[in-house]
């Protein structure tokens, strides 16, 4: 009887663990988004907006589109985000790496640091083309 409440006891333990870590996987981490966004230039000439994110507080700062995330001018935010980057990107693409937020892990009102100089004004007008915005 202590055999079969044991086996038991066992194989009810290897289902809450494989249960636990099936929603773990290789392309979920924490990245920190900066307090402003940075811009690329599409390929129609066009001014896109980006978020700059890095892993780590001593991570460099890369552009990247996240989607999911309620972002405020001012915040640094700690995020858990899924890579949903398209692997058959175009490389000449300035920005291949998307991430989905999974989970908002903090918010702190700061001025992010060593922020790249390409950052993006939340004042320009729409459709503001690349020239224009190298110009400013």
């Amino acid at each position: 009887m202590s055999c079969s409440i044991a086996r038991k006891a066992m194989t009810a333990f290897w289902m809450i663990a494989s249960i636990s870590f099936a929603g773990c996987s290789d392309d979920e981490n924490i990245v920190i988004v900066a307090s402003e966004r940075s811009y690329a230039c599409g390929y129609d000439g066009v001014v896109r907006p980006h978020y700059l994110i890095k892993e780590g507080e001593k991570g460099t700062w890369k552009r990247a589109s996240i989607f999911g995330l309620h972002w405020e001018e001012g915040y640094e935010y700690r995020v858990e985000v899924k890579d949903v980057s398209d692997n058959n990107c175009d490389p000449v693409d300035e920005v291949s790496l998307s991430y989905e937020v999974t989970e908002v892990v903090g918010k702190t009102k700061k001025q992010s640091s060593d922020l790249p100089k390409l950052l993006y004004n939340e004042e320009w007008p729409e459709g503001i083309t690349c020239e224009e915005a190298v110009a400013r």
